[in-house]
């Protein structure tokens, strides 16, 4: 008897495609979500980008181009300036703590995204409100 090959179906090579396609987009889709927080030094010792967690010092400042420029003190007590070309979050104000996705570029923090963190959920409660 004649052996004959047995083909794959053609919905298996497009399940099997879609599935392939569908981990490497989130996988570049997760890959900004899982940066590691670091501080103003090690992004600029080590290159990249990273998150950096921090408060804001000084209210921003905008320019003709759209962007705006803030000094933030990250978790070390280091201070930088960082520069967003954006639209700013709600509440980006002096004092407010944020997470800046950033790198340093030309001597300059460039943030490509800016968090800001609601101080009622991380600071202390005032409970004489009641």
């Amino acid at each position: 008897m004649k052996r004959t090959k047995s083909k794959l179906p053609l919905w298996w090579l497009a399940a099997a495609l879609t599935a392939v396609l569908a981990l490497a987009y989130w996988m570049v889709m997760l890959k900004e979500a899982l940066l590691p927080y670091k501080s103003f030094n090690d992004v600029k010792r080590v290159g990249g980008r990273a998150q950096v967690y921090g408060q804001v010092i000084s209210n921003y400042r905008s320019d003709d181009a759209g962007c705006i420029e803030f000094t933030m003190e990250d978790a070390t007590g280091q201070r930088e300036r960082v520069r967003y070309c954006g639209v700013p979050p709600i509440g980006l104000e002096k004092g407010r703590h944020v997470v800046a996705i950033v790198e340093f570029d030309k001597g300059l923090f460039v943030a490509h995204q800016l968090l800001t963190k609601c101080p009622s959920k991380y600071g202390v409660k005032n409970h004489s409100a009641r």
